[in-house]
């Protein structure tokens, strides 16, 4: 865990769902509101940094996971 209270309560979030990813808006509304979404955009960013979410772009939209291994491109075959 961290010492931020909100990047402990998202990893908290996203680990209850480790297969999925969410947006900042998914994640401060999950966390009823608690934080303002620049807060949680900030904390997802530290976390990232930290290597304990992964940042996923799809289009123009970000997304978020706790999936760090599974999503690792060094992990996937070859085409």
């Amino acid at each position: 865990m961290t010492e931020n209270a909100c990047e402990n309560a998202i990893l908290r979030l996203l680990t209850q769902f480790p297969d999925a990813e969410m947006r900042v808006s998914d994640v401060a509304a999950e966390l009823d509101g608690q934080w303002p979404d620049a807060v949680v955009a900030q904390a997802l960013d530290a976390l990232v940094a930290a290597r304990q979410v992964t940042r996923l772009r799809d289009g123009d939209a970000l997304w978020f996971s706790v999936a760090v291994d599974k999503l690792d491109e060094a992990d996937w075959p070859a085409d």
